[in-house]
C-alpha cells in the first residue's frame, strides 16, 4: 500500500485529535511488520515540504523523524537514495529536490547536474554544470 504524506505528517506531529491516532496506529502496525507500505519519493518531499514550512521544524528535526521512520517496513523503491537526501537536505543546507537529486546522481556514478543553482556545489562529489 502506498502512504500519503498527510498520514507521515499526523504521525510526526501528532496534532489531530482524529487523524494522530490512527496514524499511530498505522505506523505501529508497520513496525509490527502486519502492513507493509511505500512512501514514494514524492510523498517524502510532500513531507519535507510541509513540515518545514507550515510546522516550522527544523531540517535535523525533520531528518530524523523520517529517518526513525526508515527501518520499519517501509518501502522505498531508492531507500538509500532516500536516506541519503535526507542526510544531504539537513547537512548541506539543501532543498528536499535538490539534495534528492544529489542523492540519485551520486548513489548513481553520474555525479554531474546542470543546474544554474549552486546550492548543489556543497555536496562533495557532485559537480555542477552550469547550461549555456
Amino acid at each position: 500500500m502506498k502512504i500519503d504524506a498527510n498520514v507521515v505528517i499526523r504521525h510526526i506531529a501528532d496534532d489531530h485529535p482524529d487523524h494522530a491516532p490512527k496514524a499511530h496506529r498505522l505506523f505501529d502496525a508497520i513496525g509490527d511488520g502486519r502492513v507493509a507500505v511505500t512512501v514514494e519519493d514524492v510523498t517524502l518531499a510532500e513531507t519535507v515540504w510541509t513540515l518545514s514550512s507550515d510546522y516550522r521544524m527544523g531540517r535535523e528535526d525533520i531528518t530524523d523523524a523520517l529517518l526513525e521512520l526508515q527501518p520499519q517496513n517501509v518501502l522505498n523503491p531508492s531507500k538509500a537514495e532516500a536516506q541519503l537526501a535526507l542526510v544531504l537536505f539537513s547537512d548541506h543546507n539543501l532543498d528536499f529536490a535538490g539534495a534528492l537529486l544529489a542523492a540519485r546522481a551520486l548513489s548513481r556514478a553520474d555525479n554531474e547536474i546542470a543546474s544554474f543553482d549552486r546550492d548543489c556545489d556543497r555536496v562533495p562529489g557532485i559537480v555542477r554544470r552550469e547550461p549555456g
